[in-house]
């Protein structure tokens, strides 16, 4: 639903609480590094196949609010 309301984010779908999210070509680090200043952590895999992805578990209305917000926010940069 809302991840795939965010231009330049490719949600991949998920039978498990976590989301496994693409990132915008070679942005992977960069917006990972914008997310934990903001207090948010999610995983980040440094391998060069998921160098722009982040996982992201599943959580309260409010967590998933301030991710989405966050993503949306470094994204559009």
């Amino acid at each position: 639903g809302l991840l795939r309301k965010i231009p330049g984010l490719t949600p991949w779908p998920s039978q498990a609480n976590f989301i496994l999210c693409q990132l915008p070509e070679g942005r992977g680090k960069a917006i990972f590094d914008g997310l934990c200043s903001r207090g948010i952590f999610l995983r980040y895999f440094s391998t060069p196949r998921l160098k722009d992805y982040v996982r992201a578990s599943v959580g309260l209305p409010h967590e998933t609010d301030a991710v989405v917000e966050a993503l949306a926010e470094l994204i559009s940069r």
